[in-house]
């Protein structure tokens, strides 16, 4: 049978709250990335350290759209558990008391 749904409400739930998680522990990695490069910024010149800089802001850039879309993903899979639970009521509630 095609198009079969086979995800509860509770699984959906649940990896919302993974996904939410696995957001945070990235995060606070790029906090203490950014802790342990910052003071390469004024022991370092030259050609190298620009060209340091440069690859840095861009896998900075990089990694906080990851974080912004692990955000965004749980967000939706919390609100399709939510919707999924919800519909599910109803349909338990057609059947009458």
């Amino acid at each position: 049978m095609a198009g079969l749904i086979r995800v509860t409400p509770e699984q959906l739930a649940s990896v919302s709250g993974q996904l939410n998680g696995g957001a945070s522990s990235i995060e606070s990695t790029l906090s203490q990335l950014a802790g342990q490069v910052a003071p390469l910024g004024s022991d370092w010149a030259g050609v190298g350290q620009a060209r340091f800089q440069a690859a840095w802001q861009q896998w900075q850039t990089s990694s906080k759209q990851l974080h912004q879309a692990l955000l965004e993903i749980s967000q939706l899979t919390g609100r399709a558990s939510a919707a999924y639970a919800s519909n599910d009521q109803q349909v338990g509630s057609s059947f009458g008391a």
